[in-house]
């Protein structure tokens, strides 16, 4: 395995034990400015623009078609399906 990958355990074993003390909190604070503690910051995580432009557009013509069909989907099944007692 790679360090990246240690490095994750380590956190997610530090947060199991920080919940059985109800401090996750503290510990995400802890390691706040990395994306992958000790590895990758934020910053260097950031895609480029042009990508985050292509994303953007991508979700906003899938988007409202998943929220159309939802909408439809509940608008032709309304009033079929019984409750369980």
């Amino acid at each position: 395995m790679t360090e990246e990958v240690f490095v994750l355990v380590r956190l997610v074993r530090r947060l199991k034990a920080a919940d059985e003390t109800g401090d996750q909190v503290a510990e995400l604070q802890r390691w706040w400015p990395d994306a992958i503690p000790g590895v990758l910051t934020l910053e260097q995580s950031v895609s480029e623009p042009r990508t985050q432009a292509i994303v953007a557009l991508a979700l906003s013509c899938i988007l409202p078609v998943i929220l159309a069909y939802v909408f439809y989907s509940y608008w032709v099944f309304r009033g079929k399906v019984a409750e369980l007692d």
